[in-house]
């Protein structure tokens, strides 16, 4: 199961402020063309939600997070990718790799000299 840290749930509490103040006011403006009276206070998303897309994407470096307003197709990209990790996992695979190619080395040469067959 994927779960936001506290800063990506802060980051996007604030975003999806931004986002439902921008709906409201969209809706608040038809609805007065429309000459309907103010029904809500807030922004409406239907019946069964649905304003939001969480978008998880899997990459070799990690899972990418975009989450989208499905009405302002606004975006907010709350990926955190720990590329000390990332770093030292890669540093770990050359490190073998080159002891590997070492070894080879080593034992070809040994076998080239006579020395081990």
């Amino acid at each position: 199961m994927f779960e936001l840290d506290s800063e990506q749930r802060a980051k996007l509490a604030h975003w999806v402020e931004i986002q439902d103040a921008k709906v409201y006011a969209e809706q608040r403006e038809r609805r007065k063309r429309l000459a309907f009276p103010n029904l809500l206070d807030g922004a409406y998303y239907g019946a069964s939600g649905g304003g939001y897309s969480y978008i998880f994407t899997p990459t070799s470096l990690g899972v990418a997070l975009e989450v989208r307003n499905n009405i302002t197709k606004e975006t907010i990209d709350l990926t955190q990718i720990d590329l000390d990790k990332e770093l030292r996992a890669i540093k770990a695979i050359i490190t073998k790799m080159h002891r590997e190619l070492v070894a080879e080395k080593l034992t070809q040469d040994a076998q080239d000299m006579g020395l081990y067959q």
